[in-house]
């Protein structure tokens, strides 16, 4: 994967050489590629020397992600309190990179305030997001709380289980001895 990134990120620096115009995604990408490659402090050099309009929410975005990735929890809400500041459009892809994080960094209880969040922001969950709250409640031992949100999930209509949602709630009951 390192090597792919590598490869990437120096097609990528060949078409800035060529003149070639990036397009806001494409500067999302090269962000990720160059954290992936050179490091995370490359990617925060590069995203500060682009220009304004290029800072949009798919380029936040990737900073986001890579912060998460990284777990750097603070700067990590640092960033998303500024792209809710800038009024930025945010989908379920950020609120997941952190829930992401916040699971991986052993602190389960911020993920329904998020949730809440979401939900207050008319963000649409998506079977990732209810995933990773369902393994959230199940890391404080609410096991009904996991129940709900399957039935939520059911209920909604808009998102529907798949074998990773099944497989997980099978490994959520196991564990809890059910």
């Amino acid at each position: 994967m390192e090597k792919c990134s590598f490869f990437m990120l120096q097609l990528s620096e060949t078409m800035a050489k060529r003149n070639m115009i990036k397009t806001v995604s494409d500067h999302a990408i090269h962000l990720d590629l160059l954290a992936k490659a050179r490091g995370i402090t490359a990617a925060e050099n590069y995203f500060v020397s682009l220009p304004e309009p290029s800072k949009n929410h798919l380029c936040y975005g990737a900073l986001l992600n890579c912060y998460c990735k990284e777990l750097m929890t603070e700067k990590s809400e640092g960033l998303m309190e500024k792209m809710k500041e800038l009024s930025l459009p945010l989908s379920s892809m950020p609120y997941n990179s952190l829930m992401t994080l916040y699971t991986k960094v052993g602190q389960p209880e911020k993920i329904p305030s998020l949730i809440q969040e979401m939900k207050a922001s008319n963000v649409m969950l998506d079977s990732y997001t209810y995933n990773v709250w369902m393994r959230a409640l199940a890391a404080v031992n609410d096991i009904s709380g996991v129940e709900r949100v399957h039935d939520e999930m059911k209920r909604g209509g808009q998102v529907t289980g798949d074998w990773t949602t099944y497989s997980n709630l099978a490994s959520i009951f196991v564990d809890a001895g059910l």
